[in-house]
């Protein structure tokens, strides 16, 4: 197995391999039917009726996404808002359909932190209705070169309610070299490479790759982007 010699084969955060559940492949139907924007990170929500559902972010920073607030310091932007139900005598806002999605994304590597997700049933499309409305909320982290890690959260929500769905940290996602041998080999001795270390880095290096080529099988079918590929 030819690896790379470069830190980035160990310090990496691997994804761990997920099926799209069939609920995953509506909400990708469903983002290219309503022209939903995919980024690093996107979180989406869908549900299946007229009915007036809004998704909200709360960032790490405590900026709030939402349709008054549609874009944030941090780079999130809710760049899809369906089913607005006018006021009465007004005429209808935005895309209407009984296949609704709404969606935040971030283009860039979103913050590290804590977001809070929300969803509110802001208004039945008739004004008796006083059923519930079933939801999921899709959570998709796609960093560059690592794969893509997808959550999926399903509720159900009463007219005019608001719903905390989730608390989602990007960075718990996967794990990296060090993070699994210390968890499933904690009696391995794995030093970290400190390149500004020479004398020891070649060392440790090698220490690193040999240990890497022995869980590389059971790891390549566990996760995503164990490995980089070698351009040297």
């Amino acid at each position: 197995m030819d690896m790379c010699d470069s830190p980035m084969n160990f310090e990496r955060r691997w994804i761990p391999r997920t099926q799209d559940a069939p609920s995953s492949s509506v909400a990708m139907e469903r983002a290219a039917e309503h022209g939903a924007i995919s980024g690093t990170l996107t979180i989406q929500l869908i549900w299946n009726n007229l009915n007036d559902l809004d998704l909200e972010v709360q960032c790490p920073s405590g900026h709030m996404i939402n349709l008054n607030n549609r874009r944030s310091p941090c780079g999130g932007f809710l760049d899809l808002d369906m089913n607005v139900i006018p006021s009465l005598g007004s005429p209808p806002k935005g895309k209407r359909s009984k296949t609704p999605m709404e969606s935040i994304h971030w283009s860039n590597d979103p913050p590290k932190g804590t977001y809070k997700v929300f969803v509110k049933f802001f208004e039945a499309m008739n004004a008796k209705d006083s059923d519930p409305t079933d939801f999921e909320v899709h959570i998709t982290h796609a960093p560059p070169n690592q794969g893509e890690q997808k959550h999926i959260h399903k509720g159900s929500i009463m007219p005019k309610k608001r719903k905390h769905v989730t608390d989602y940290r990007p960075e718990d996602d996967g794990c990296d070299f060090a993070e699994y041998c210390k968890k499933e080999f904690p009696t391995w001795n794995i030093p970290r490479c400190e390149p500004e270390h020479e004398s020891a880095y070649a060392v440790n290096l090698a220490k690193q790759k040999r240990a890497l080529r022995r869980i590389a099988p059971r790891m390549e079918h566990k996760y995503k982007g164990v490995f980089m590929p070698c351009n040297c």
